[in-house]
């Protein structure tokens, strides 16, 4: 009850400095941690999905290029889920490809096409989505802050009347939230947008690597013994 009474008895400046304080600040402070999770999030994913060199690739790729050569499908297979390789972009779709190395060359390609545009890149672009948006919405929120408190101000001098003095600390708050909200909401968004545009680099980076790494795999691929035979017999057909 006395709850309820002492609500009851504030008085409308007071009541939209509160709903500033208590929803700008939580909702700048929700942005930074999500903003901040998430960047870890796809640093790891995208550092997972990619070699950890070029001569890590080619590597790779050699060593593929040899099982394929000699016929041992197995082998490639059993190379490319090592738990060192499993997780990588590359090594996933070239598994892809081997096993279903008895479907025609084209639905081949076209699925891992399918798989490296909507099962990779797509859900790296997800996550690289809620950090741009997280960076939009934090000078919005600050936005927010700003024009409350300074309603709050406005009001608080509205309600003192000609001739009141207003209390200048109490004036000094509201100003001092509408400040602070925008500093911040610039605080959000200036490193969300660094870290966003790194990542976005290394995403397209990774997309590029991987791409040449599968070209030079299908160039191979098409000279594996299985396949050669497939095409013999296709156009014997």
């Amino acid at each position: 009850m006395e709850q309820v009474l002492l609500f009851a008895a504030l008085s409308k400046s007071d009541v939209i400095g509160a709903f500033g304080h208590y929803t700008v600040y939580p909702l700048l402070g929700y942005l930074i941690l999500m903003g901040t999770f998430y960047s870890v999030l796809l640093f790891r994913r995208v550092k997972q999905k990619r070699f950890a060199s070029l001569d890590a690739s080619r590597e790779f790729l050699e060593t593929i290029r040899g099982n394929l050569k000699a016929d041992k499908y197995d082998d490639a297979l059993k190379v490319c889920e090592t738990p060192a390789l499993w997780r990588i972009a590359v090594p996933q779709l070239v598994a892809l490809a081997i096993k279903n190395r008895k479907e025609p060359l084209a639905r081949i390609k076209r699925d891992m096409v399918v798989k490296f545009e909507s099962d990779i890149i797509a859900n790296l672009d997800r996550y690289l989505s809620y950090i741009f948006t997280y960076t939009r919405m934090g000078p919005l929120a600050g936005l927010l802050g700003t024009v409350v408190s300074m309603i709050a101000a406005f009001a608080r001098m509205g309600e003192a009347g000609e001739g009141t003095k207003v209390d200048p600390g109490t004036l000094a708050s509201d100003i001092s939230l509408a400040l602070w909200a925008t500093a911040i909401g610039l605080i959000v968004a200036t490193p969300l947008t660094l870290v966003g545009n790194m990542l976005n680099v290394r995403i397209r980076t990774m997309e590029d690597e991987s791409q040449e790494a599968l070209g030079r795999f299908m160039e191979d691929f098409e000279k594996a013994p299985a396949i050669v035979r497939q095409k013999a017999a296709a156009r014997a057909g």
